[in-house]
């Protein structure tokens, strides 16, 4: 969904659209993220214009499956969010080596007269997704011996079995000095 500046008009837009499940997986696809989403993504835009400053509010809602960090059960995240989007003309040298001032981090930039809303909405979802997603805040997990889901009921391993890997630190000895 692309917008070309020059034809906003003085009262300016309102895009309603939707984008398809698959939109959205592809886009977390391309970074390695395994994330599925279980309902369209719903975006509103409202897009006015002054001069060549280009003001975007919006909100954006969906559904994604993720998989729960402890138990790795699939894990449903709501995503209901609103955004504001000041964006500016490109200026001329701007480049990836350019140094920011703090007053850049306020603005987005739009070259040759168009604005993509896409990386837009993107940008918004990923925000919305916590560093660690559980499928139920008491998330038991899973047993580190034998991969049983704890939430389904306790394993048959034993408390004090040590995995064989850290077995060698039984013996180690610290010296004080």
């Amino acid at each position: 969904m692309k917008i070309t500046v020059s034809v906003i008009p003085p009262q300016g837009l309102s895009l309603p659209f939707s984008l398809d499940e698959a939109w959205l997986e592809k886009a977390f696809g391309e970074f390695g993220d395994k994330v599925t989403c279980s309902h369209p993504v719903h975006v509103l835009c409202e897009v006015r214009k002054t001069g060549s400053t280009v003001v975007i509010q919006g909100s954006v809602t969906t559904q994604l499956v993720l998989p729960c960090a402890r138990c790795l059960e699939p894990a449903e995240l709501n995503i209901d969010t609103e955004f504001r989007y000041v964006m500016v003309p490109q200026p001329s040298g701007y480049g990836s080596d350019v140094e920011l001032s703090p007053e850049d981090i306020e603005y987005g930039y739009y070259a040759e007269d168009c604005i993509d809303l896409l990386p837009l909405v993107y940008e918004q979802i990923s925000l919305q997704i916590p560093m660690v997603v559980l499928c139920r805040e008491d998330c038991k997990g899973i047993c580190p011996h034998c991969g049983r889901n704890l939430n389904l009921g306790p394993c048959s391993c034993r408390e004090d079995e040590v995995d064989i890997r850290w077995s060698v630190l039984k013996n180690l000895r610290i010296e004080k000095r």
